[in-house]
This record gives C-alpha cells, sequence and structure tokens, in this order.
C-alpha cells in the first residue's frame, strides 16, 4: 500500500513540475512550455437603426453597435474591420431589407476597398421583409480591411437596423 501511495505522489509531483501556465492577453492565450497558443480572434457588429439606402448603388451598412470585438479591430465610425492577425477566417453576415414587392436585393463583402470577395442576392418576390445572408471563408493579411455593403434597385429603401437583422461575424479559424 505504501508503494502505491508514493507511486501515485510522484505521479501527482511529475505532473505539477511540468505543466504548463497559461498566459493571455485580450487576443490569445500561450502556454509556457512552449504548447503552442490557443487564438481567439474575431468580432460581431450590427445596424442598430434603419439605414435608408440608394437605388441602384452599393452602400457600406452601417454597422455601429458592438456585440464583441476581440481585438478591437472593427471601427464603428467607418464600419470597417481591419485584420491584425494573418490567417483564414469564417465571415458570416446578413443584411435585412424593408418590405418591398419589386427588385433585386444584394449583399457583399469588399475587402480592400476594391476586391469582392463574396457576393449574394434575393430577388424581392413578395411585399416581406428580404433577407440576404450568406457566410464565406477566405484568407486576409494584416492590415486588410473588410466592409459588408447593401444594394437594391426598387427607390429609396431601408436596411433594418436591430439585433439579428443586419450583422457581420468574423472569426478566425486558423492559419
Amino acid at each position: 500500500m505504501k508503494k502505491l501511495l508514493i507511486g501515485i505522489l510522484l505521479l501527482v509531483f511529475t505532473s505539477l513540475a511540468n505543466a504548463s501556465t497559461l498566459n493571455c492577453d485580450s487576443v490569445s492565450c500561450t502556454s509556457s512550455n512552449g504548447g503552442g497558443s490557443i487564438i481567439d480572434i474575431g468580432a460581431s457588429v450590427y445596424l442598430s437603426a434603419n439605414q435608408s439606402t440608394s437605388s441602384g448603388v452599393w452602400t457600406t451598412v452601417g454597422l455601429n453597435t458592438e456585440i464583441f470585438d476581440t481585438g478591437s479591430n472593427f471601427n464603428t465610425g467607418t464600419f470597417t474591420y481591419t485584420f491584425s492577425t494573418a490567417g483564414k477566417y469564417r465571415i458570416s453576415a446578413s443584411v435585412q431589407f424593408a418590405s418591398n414587392g419589386t427588385g433585386v436585393r444584394r449583399g457583399r463583402l469588399n475587402k480592400n476597398s476594391g476586391t469582392i470577395i463574396k457576393i449574394d442576392y434575393t430577388d424581392s418576390g413578395s411585399e416581406d421583409i428580404s433577407d440576404v445572408t450568406f457566410s464565406h471563408d477566405d484568407t486576409f493579411a494584416v492590415n486588410d480591411t473588410l466592409v459588408l455593403q447593401s444594394f437594391q434597385d426598387t427607390g429609396t429603401l431601408n436596411v433594418l437596423g436591430t439585433v439579428g437583422a443586419s450583422t457581420l461575424a468574423i472569426r478566425y479559424i486558423g492559419q
């Protein structure tokens, strides 16, 4: 019985001696014994009030409210996310338009003010609220930027603003 107890104690002390310490900041955690890091980078933002859009032009959605922004990368004044860590990201977006029975509705992700990396659309088809919702994985470099834009061809029409209506979520998924 003594040998078993001594063996267990040795195992516990060896484990404690080799245990790593996790050092964390607002973006990631790194193991002190070289065990790698856990990176939690991303943001979730939404439009808090309706935004009027003109017919026939792409308009940046005024995503002015953060649910979270782990690296302080989203600018609620310019509605732009600036990447501070290179890698692959999953982008989920939704643009919700007010009721109108004619025309098309579109949403797109604009990278670095000129490269369109994802575009999706819906025909209004009825007088109900129209949603354009999509998800896209892409690779970004440090200082790349991303904005969500909307388009409609019906005349003046509101993009709807409330939690869950017009949103953008960005999540780091790896190198």
